[in-house]
């Protein structure tokens, strides 16, 4: 009995792809590696093209959309001339937030779309865990710092000011 098919009569996804792509198998040494990946991906753009484009056009829209919260959230949470709050601190924290780890997050999101080969999404994957943990981590000193600056009442800038008056009268 032939595989069901939606209405059109097309065989499901998975039966499709399998049929139509061969697998193959990670060569051990790093070179084969490489190898397999130009030849996956390659294979990948001339395949799907027209969803690649598609794709790289909703990650473009992605980023766009994400570096407009990141403005607002900025906007919204400025830095007041009284004490450090937690409006400000949350200002510091998007400010942090790098333009790469944006980008990482929209070529996660849309790389199951593209159905891209599986060396390459395991770079996509591997990447963005990379980027996730230093951007958690930017985020922490972040937080760390500004929870510091709250509870000791101070600004960065009072701190940097006065360091500075110490050193410059220390010298003369």
């Amino acid at each position: 009995m032939p595989p069901l098919g939606d209405r059109k009569g097309r065989a499901p996804r998975d039966e499709h792809r399998r049929r139509r792509v061969p697998a193959l198998h990670a060569p051990a040494d790093l070179a084969g590696q490489g190898c397999v990946l130009v030849a996956e991906t390659t294979r990948w753009f001339s395949d799907n093209s027209l969803r690649i484009l598609i794709a790289f056009g909703v990650a473009a829209l992605i980023v766009v959309l994400l570096l407009g919260v990141k403005d607002i959230v900025r906007r919204l949470c400025r830095e007041s001339e009284g004490l450090i709050g937690w409006r400000t601190i949350i200002a510091r924290v998007a400010a942090k937030t790098s333009f790469w780890f944006l980008v990482l997050v929209a070529a996660r999101l849309v790389d199951g779309y593209a159905e891209a080969p599986p060396l390459l999404d395991k770079t996509i994957g591997l990447l963005f865990t990379i980027g996730c943990t230093f951007q958690a981590a930017i985020w922490a000193r972040e937080l760390v710092l500004g929870f510091v600056e709250h509870r000791a009442g101070i600004r960065t800038t009072t701190i940097v000011r006065s360091a500075w008056r110490w050193g410059s009268s220390a010298s003369s």
